[in-house]
């Protein structure tokens, strides 16, 4: 729901939803977008499980380096080509294995230390296969549903961020 600064893309279209975020406007503000992500700044954090972390450095590296080999890097590799003017800050904070209730704690520290303008949350694929198998974590439909509602009620008080979830 945009009015709210949350976006829900559709994992196959992730690319398209931030490079028509950054490049062509969105439902609200159109074409004046362009405008106002000048003037807002340019600090991208993506956040997530193993599909974000794709490999990313874990030591602490400055904006742009160590994004791994997944999504993080191909966006920040569009918008560094494309729009290297804009200095881009761009920090993934991925993290394989990690459910929702991981982020739900790490979150916090993640925005504090890089203020973003736009977060890119993937998570929850370990939330549902964690219910099957020899180490099951019981967790219902109910339980995700509102762990990721307090993420981004979080999110959505600690920063100005636009959020998008895929």
């Amino acid at each position: 729901i945009w009015e709210e600064y949350i976006i829900i893309v559709k994992w196959s279209r992730w690319r398209d939803a931030i490079n028509g975020i950054i490049k062509r406007g969105c439902p609200r503000f159109g074409k004046n977008w362009n405008f106002l992500w000048v003037k807002m700044g340019k600090v991208i954090l993506f956040q997530g499980d193993s599909i974000t972390d794709a490999g990313r450095s874990r030591e602490e590296v400055p904006a742009n380096i160590g994004l791994g080999v997944g999504y993080p890097y191909l966006v920040a590799a569009n918008l560094l080509y494309n729009d290297a003017e804009l200095n881009w800050q761009i920090f993934n904070r991925g993290i394989s294995g990690n459910r929702i209730v991981d982020l739900y704690a790490r979150a916090k520290i993640d925005c504090w230390n890089h203020q973003p303008d736009l977060i890119s949350i993937l998570i929850g694929i370990n939330d549902i296969w964690h219910r099957h198998g020899a180490n099951r974590i019981e967790t219902t439909d109910e339980q995700v549903a509102t762990n990721y509602r307090a993420i981004l009620t979080r999110l959505k008080k600690q920063t100005n961020a636009k959020i998008i979830m895929l």
